[in-house]
């Protein structure tokens, strides 16, 4: 079973941990975490690595002569060319009542840009 990925569940927002670990309230269900609460004693510590990250870019270039000491170079950027987004990890506080829940993009949604380059 995958415990880390994006989840939509249909939702205003998507879930980063698997929504089968979680409770009916939104927080961790108590059968898979519980919170140490023995004095002197370390609690849990976990670690969650969030779901992967594709953010692709692109670049064309092309180089027009015009005449011996001039030449123009047009560029074309695509900042995250296949508009994938990343998800964040949301509320990691394990008896939080909204664990794993976010909204927030880590990048940003495709971006074209387009220059001409004049060389003398």
């Amino acid at each position: 079973m995958d415990s880390v990925g994006v989840y939509r569940t249909g939702n205003p927002w998507v879930e980063t941990v698997n929504p089968k670990l979680l409770a009916a309230n939104g927080g961790i269900s108590s059968s898979y975490y519980v919170p140490n609460t023995t004095p002197g004693v370390f609690g849990a510590n976990p670690y969650i690595y969030g779901p992967h990250w594709f953010n692709d870019d692109l670049s064309l270039n092309k180089a027009i002569p015009i005449r011996e000491q001039l030449r123009a170079t047009l560029q074309f950027q695509f900042l995250n060319v296949f508009n994938h987004p990343a998800f964040g990890l949301g509320t990691l506080a394990a008896q939080s009542l909204s664990f794993a829940q976010t909204t927030t993009t880590l990048n940003t949604y495709r971006r074209i840009e387009i220059r001409l380059n004049i060389e003398f």
